[in-house]
């Protein structure tokens, strides 16, 4: 990192897409009638896919229109302070903390991690469950800190945008 600029930067902020979310449903919806229809396969461990298929799938089914009511509310925020994350549960990340910001590709996803001094107060805000995934998150070449903009709006390009107006050479890895 470069010394951030003083600069007038305008904050940044993202929210649940209402578009994005409609079509992560249909997907969802697609996906948990494929499966279902696995359920109904002659072999056992097409029907035992099935059903696990069934029930994860089923879950995005109640996440996903939970996240309806919060197109309102920023998920993310880019300010000349820091970063406010309240998606995961890593709260507020300051420039000043952040050491490395590089751009993590995973089959089709691309995730902006942040390599902080303090990595480990941040993940200790986590849910065990999630502090388990910061931890595979390290063991894949990602970081324990990461910002998945999928089914938000505006897209990870205006972050990476924001962050190299912050004096960050953003990486792709």
């Amino acid at each position: 990192m470069t010394d951030h600029p003083e600069s007038q930067r305008d904050d940044l902020a993202y929210f649940n897409s209402k578009l994005k979310l409609c079509g992560l449903l249909v997907m969802m919806l697609a996906m948990v009638a494929t499966c279902w229809f696995c359920t109904r396969l002659p072999g056992t461990p097409e029907r035992v896919a099935g059903w696990i298929g069934v029930v994860f799938f089923g879950l995005g089914l109640i996440v996903i229109p939970a996240r309806f009511r919060q197109t309102n509310i920023p998920q993310i925020e880019f300010t000349a302070e820091g970063i406010h994350e309240h998606l995961q549960g890593f709260g507020f990340i300051s420039w000043d903390d952040i050491n490395d910001i590089f751009v993590w590709r995973t089959q089709n996803v691309r995730i902006l991690c942040l390599n902080t001094v303090h990595q480990d107060h941040y993940v200790s805000r986590l849910s065990p469950v999630r502090q388990k995934a910061a931890q595979a998150n390290l063991a894949v070449g990602a970081s324990a800190i990461t910002l998945n903009f999928s089914g938000l709006t505006p897209g990870l390009a205006e972050a990476i945008q924001f962050c190299e107006a912050m004096g960050f050479e953003v990486a792709y890895r």
